[in-house]
């Protein structure tokens, strides 16, 4: 687990959020943007991270343990969405 210090950049209530690193292992920013569909909201997430020069060609590797970390939190939402729970 790691704790990261954010500021938020950009705030739409109810359409879209952004935010930047301030303290990170790996420098990032990160936005959700919300779309009304039928029945529902789209959700839209996306990452930039921003590896320094000697991070670089552990670029692959980062991805790959970004993904592997996420997967279970994403799971979960899906489960707690189709159960109704939010």
């Amino acid at each position: 687990m790691t704790e990261n210090e954010i500021e938020v950049t950009e705030l739409e209530p109810e359409r879209r959020v952004a935010v930047r690193s301030i303290e990170a292992a790996v420098p990032f920013t990160s936005s959700w943007t919300f779309t009304p569909v039928d029945g529902g909201t789209r959700v839209d997430w996306r990452w930039d991270v921003e590896l320094r020069a000697w991070q670089r060609p552990f670029g692959p590797l980062v991805a790959a343990l970004f993904r592997r970390a996420l997967r279970p939190d994403l799971a979960r939402l899906k489960s707690m969405m189709e159960a109704g729970e939010l």
